[in-house]
């Protein structure tokens, strides 16, 4: 296959570089490009595989616009931890108080406000 401008066509990635084995420290080698070869002696490399790609921001709407999606969100908020145990990360000071903390108005307290997502 002739280099053109395309800087890679095969997977340099290696999974286990600190691997004791010798051939386990191989890159991938899979091939990420085609090269096709045109009548007019022009050639063009095309991606080997094609991925589908969903926008972040739709994904994100079309999980919240399920029915009863933004309740279980929320659960987090009224679930019964007991006192003085650390079970997670809302039990912690700096979660109770980042309110104070930010200053800027930003409210964890407030209904539907996903922060525990971000």
């Amino acid at each position: 296959m002739k280099r053109s401008h395309w800087s890679q066509t095969f997977c340099n990635h290696t999974p286990w570089p600190n691997h004791p084995r010798q051939e386990c420290r191989q890159p991938c080698h899979t091939p990420l490009l085609r090269e096709v070869s045109f009548p007019n002696k022009r050639n063009l490399f095309y991606p080997q595989y094609i991925y589908c790609y969903n926008s972040i921001i739709q994904s994100l709407s079309t999980l919240l616009s399920r029915p009863g999606i933004p309740e279980q969100l929320e659960l987090w908020r009224h679930r019964n931890a007991p006192s003085g145990c650390l079970g997670d990360v809302y039990d912690g000071k700096v979660w109770k108080e980042f309110e104070q903390l930010s200053g800027d108005g930003f409210s964890l307290s407030n209904p539907r406000h996903y922060a525990g997502i971000y």
